[in-house]
């Protein structure tokens, strides 16, 4: 299995994701789209898709989005690799 490698760049956005979602998850918010991530951190819908792909186990639902615990335990296992 060939390994994901990350930009210096994306490796930077990842902690600014981290403390976003966990800013989400605090509020009771249960899923997040990109579109959502984007426009509230002042990204491309398409950096933070394929930032998120990059760490992610699993994508998102169409309409619903992507699952924030999942998306939180995704990203620091990530970087735990990294």
């Amino acid at each position: 299995m060939k390994e994901k490698s990350a930009s210096k760049n994306q490796l930077r956005r990842y902690p600014v994701y981290l403390s976003y979602l966990r800013e989400k998850q605090a509020e009771g918010l249960k899923y997040i789209s990109s579109p959502q991530i984007a426009s509230s951190l002042d990204l491309s819908e398409e950096q933070v898709r394929k930032d998120l792909n990059l760490a992610s186990s699993r994508s998102g639902k169409p309409k619903v989005g992507r699952d924030i615990k999942l998306l939180i335990f995704d990203i620091e296992e990530f970087f735990r690799s990294k």
